[in-house]
C-alpha cells in the first residue's frame, strides 16, 4: 500500500485481504532454541516447502532432493498430518 500512495494511487483503491494469521505467529521467537529443536545449523540457507495434508504435493521428494544436495542448504518440508506422505 506504500508503494502505492507514494505513486498517486488513493487509500480508496486499497482494499486489504488475505488469509487470517492466528496471533501467536507474531510473537517474538528464540532462534536458537527452534534450530535446535528441528536440527537446523544457522549457516545454512533454509527452504520451506508447505505440501499440505492433502497429498497435494506426492512427489515432493523428486525437487527436494536436488536442493537437499546443494551445499549450504536445508529443507523443511511441512505435511501436515498426512502420515502416508511422511
Amino acid at each position: 500500500m506504500a508503494w502505492g500512495l507514494a505513486n498517486g494511487l488513493k487509500p480508496k483503491q486499497f482494499k486489504l485481504t488475505g488469509i487470517p494469521v492466528h496471533e501467536k505467529f507474531y510473537l517474538p521467537l528464540d532462534r536458537h532454541q527452534l534450530y535446535s529443536k528441528y536440527g537446523l545449523e544457522k549457516e545454512k540457507r533454509t527452504v520451506l516447502i508447505v505440501a499440505g495434508t492433502h497429498g497435494v504435493l506426492p512427489n515432493v521428494a523428486d525437487f527436494t532432493t536436488p536442493i537437499v544436495e546443494q551445499p549450504n542448504v536445508q529443507v523443511i518440508v511441512v505435511f501436515g498430518k498426512n502420515k502416508q506422505i511422511y
